[in-house]
């Protein structure tokens, strides 16, 4: 790339900085709504939900064409469990993995259900043009007639503009954006969520992990939010036991507690986080990045 591009691009990205939504909601995942079940305590907020599935080494033989025949059962009876919430697909895969047929077809077979109003649409590879990028979105339009398509893609995904662009001639409501790393890729996060902010494509940001920084224990939800995003959803932890149990306080830091369990820790973090969202629209920059950075 060269320098004149460099420039362009980080003034595309400057110029693409999205003002903060006036509405912005943590909503659960699969996991927390089970927890929640476990602890008998309630989601506060829940206009939408995420049926995740994660694949690494040790289930990746999962992800196929016939696993998805068994997976799916589990997404038809989540829905039905809280059907005053509309179920998006969350596939948390590893940072620059390409889908191969058989993963595609396990992606579009488990969302072959009538429990969702919703078909996620994944792009097969953060590197499709946006030609490939529209017959795959028109295909989901043919297939799945009776469903609000929804795209999903990489924060990093190449030729952002152009898919854009073309979400906007099918008409597309909202986008999925897989979290990766928001330090490793911010301006990747700048400018898609710019792009998307412009073209008035609700932003649902998901697999926000890990769910606090290493550093200084802050939620990493503060960074989706903070870029813009309308809804976020936490993604399955990749590695690791449960250990310390920690509840979120008031400066969106966790700390450790003795006076509750993980299930109900994970539950309050999600309701805590709710409610201190609406005070992101007073916090400066300094303030948000001290927490991040």
């Amino acid at each position: 790339m060269t320098q004149k591009q460099i420039e362009r691009d980080k003034k595309e990205n400057e110029t693409n900085l999205v003002s903060l939504p006036s509405q912005q909601d943590v909503i659960p995942n699969s996991q927390e709504i089970s927890l929640s079940r476990e602890c008998s305590r309630q989601i506060s907020v829940m206009p939408y939900a995420v049926k995740s599935f994660k694949f690494d080494n040790r289930n990746i033989s999962k992800f196929n064409s016939s696993g998805a025949i068994v997976e799916k059962e589990g997404y038809k009876i989540i829905c039905n469990l809280y059907p005053k919430s509309d179920f998006l697909l969350h596939i948390q895969v590893k940072e620059g993995t390409e889908f191969t047929s058989s993963q595609m077809n396990f992606i579009e077979e488990v969302q072959n259900i009538s429990e969702t109003s919703f078909f996620c649409s994944y792009e097969k590879s953060f590197k499709q043009t946006a030609e490939d990028f529209r017959k795959q979105i028109s295909e989901a339009k043919k297939k799945h007639s009776d469903k609000e398509i929804v795209p999903a893609v990489d924060v990093y995904t190449e030729f952002d503009k152009d898919k854009i662009k073309i979400m906007k001639e099918f008409d597309i409501k909202k986008c999925i954006i897989i979290y990766r790393n928001y330090q490793k890729y911010d301006l990747e996060w700048k400018r898609i969520m710019g792009l998307l902010d412009v073209a008035g494509i609700s932003r649902f940001v998901l697999g926000v992990t890990p769910r606090y920084r290493r550093k200084n224990k802050a939620s990493t939800l503060l960074a989706p939010l903070r870029f813009g995003a309308n809804y976020v959803a936490h993604g399955l932890p990749w590695s690791g036991g449960k250990g310390n149990v920690y509840v979120l306080g008031n400066n969106w830091i966790y700390d450790i507690t003795q006076n509750s369990t993980y299930p109900a820790s994970r539950v309050q973090a999600l309701n805590k986080s709710n409610s201190l969202v609406p005070q992101i629209q007073n916090l400066s920059v300094q303030q948000i990045e001290a927490l991040l950075y």
